[in-house]
């Protein structure tokens, strides 16, 4: 039963727009995917939160991130499956050629063909193809990583912003609760005339400002906890596992040596290393552009007026083409049969002189690219070891500030207890004890400052080093023992 050619249309036609259609069944609101928030709350169901978790389900909670990820995904498939380049391509055919002739026999032909292509040799370039593509997609990877990598350090920052806030809020609490006693205490000296009116209007005003103090530091620890709960997705924040030590070991952890493993380890430069080795690609690809293409190829053909065909053939041949700025052609030559008795054979050549003169340009500026993107990178590397030993420096300079604030916080406690002492022995007055109060609060707040600045120069070394927060001590503990292996083999070695 032969199809007229309109309703062999109108079935291709309700065919095509049924398959399209398939791909938007189930895409309506209703069918949305649960919100991430709900998803995200259910992993911190054991009520606690450590900085690296709240770094991680930062980044998690990026919708534009985890996008990005999915699609990188997708190329790296498709890059997998580029594999097939290398196999043969087999194309298959067949047809049916139906003649109705009004003066004369008709005629019913029906054909059946096969041919197969391979590449015998490329001149490497579907070796150097992939392997731009997967410079490519190493490149967007440290891209990407580097992007969510600042989503988590943007997470870890509110992180210890709102423990530092809760920190310096606890301090302002105590210290109001340490003068609202001495107020009573100067309350009942009033009562006895041991004191004067005007040293507790002096009190009232220094214990009003304690609590407009507390007052700006109750909103500053709102402000940060809805900054973080905001960037984790989440409506409340659970318990925060990470405390702010105020007398944290100091690391021992050299310039030189955080140089050297910057060199190697830091985002920037494994960045700058992918982009090398992108530029590398194009310039192998540009070089080596002029080399010819060989290429197996094989076809066998079938026809007859009905099954069993009656008439078949076949070729085999090789062909050779090549292409440059100066010239470009190919060669080609087959050999076969056409059954049963003929033999055939046939060459070929093409030429084409000068077909792109200014592509001979293309191999010089792919090789200028890639001595820029060498010194590029040289460049980067000696930024970073630069950018580590300053990251050391301005460690070095957090922990001796961070001393400092200790001592000084020891000598405001000293006189406060030298205060509280004169003023039971009636030698000095409350406002005294006071002021030595509110002095030893704002030295013990300088000191919880002096350590988060300390906790934030590890944090930049990290990201020099590319390491987990809160990291960095057992990675130097973990290098020092890696170097006291290394000793002893080198001396063995001599």
């Amino acid at each position: 039963m032969m199809l007229s050619p309109a309703l062999l249309a109108l079935v291709c036609t309700v065919y095509t727009v049924c398959g399209c259609a398939g791909f938007y069944v189930g895409t309506g609101p209703e069918n949305a995917p649960a919100p991430l928030r709900s998803a995200l709350e259910t992993e911190t169901e054991t009520g606690v939160l450590s900085v690296q978790e709240a770094a991680d389900l930062a980044i998690r909670n990026s919708y534009a991130i985890r996008a990005e990820y999915s699609s990188l995904e997708l190329r790296e498939g498709a890059w997998r499956l580029g594999l097939r380049a290398y196999l043969p391509g087999i194309r298959i055919s067949a047809g049916s050629d139906e003649r109705l002739i009004t003066n004369g026999s008709d005629t019913f032909t029906k054909s059946l063909s096969i041919s197969l292509e391979q590449t015998v040799w490329d001149g490497g370039r579907v070796g150097a193809s992939r392997a731009l593509e997967s410079a490519d997609i190493a490149l967007a990877r440290s891209e990407l990583d580097r992007s969510a990598g600042e989503t988590g350090e943007a997470a870890v920052s509110a992180y210890r912003s709102v423990v530092a806030a809760r920190i310096r809020l606890g301090i302002k609490k105590t210290s109001f609760e340490s003068a609202s006693a001495e107020r009573e205490i100067l309350v009942a000296e009033l009562r006895l005339g041991m004191a004067l009116g005007s040293d507790l209007v002096t009190v009232d005003l220094g214990i009003a400002g304690m609590g407009i103090e507390i007052a700006e530091s109750e909103l500053a620890v709102a402000i940060a906890e809805s900054e973080l709960a905001e960037a984790l997705g989440m409506e409340s924040l659970p318990e925060l596992t990470e405390r702010l030590e105020r007398g944290r070991p100091v690391l021992g952890i050299s310039g030189d040596r955080a140089a050297e493993l910057a060199a190697a380890r830091s985002p920037d430069v494994v960045l700058a290393r992918h982009s090398l080795y992108k530029a590398r690609a194009q310039s192998r690809i540009a070089q080596f552009a002029w080399l010819p293409s060989i290429a197996f190829n094989a076809n066998g053909y079938a026809s007859g007026d009905s099954f069993p065909l009656t008439k078949a053939s076949w070729t085999v041949g090789l062909t050779v083409d090549f292409s440059s700025p100066l010239l470009s052609g190919g060669l080609g030559a087959t050999a076969g049969k056409a059954l049963p008795f003929d033999s055939t054979a046939t060459t070929s050549l093409r030429m084409e002189p000068f077909p792109n003169p200014a592509g001979a340009m293309a191999a010089r500026n792919a090789a200028l690219a890639l001595d820029l993107e060498e010194e590029r990178y040289l460049a980067t590397v000696s930024g970073a070891r630069r950018s580590a030993r300053i990251a050391v420096a301005e460690y070095e300079k957090a922990t001796r500030k961070r001393d400092i604030c200790v001592k000084a916080l020891a000598l405001s406690e000293t006189r406060l207890a030298l205060a509280s002492l004169r003023s039971g022995l009636g030698q000095s007055l409350r406002t005294e004890t006071l002021e030595a109060e509110m002095d030893r609060a704002t030295k013990e707040v300088d000191l919880v400052d002096a350590a988060l600045a300390m906790v934030s120069a590890e944090r930049e070394i990290e990201k020099q080093l590319d390491i987990p927060p809160g990291a960095l001590e057992e990675f130097c503990y973990a290098d020092e023992r890696n170097d006291e292996r290394e000793v002893p083999a080198a001396g063995s070695s001599s």
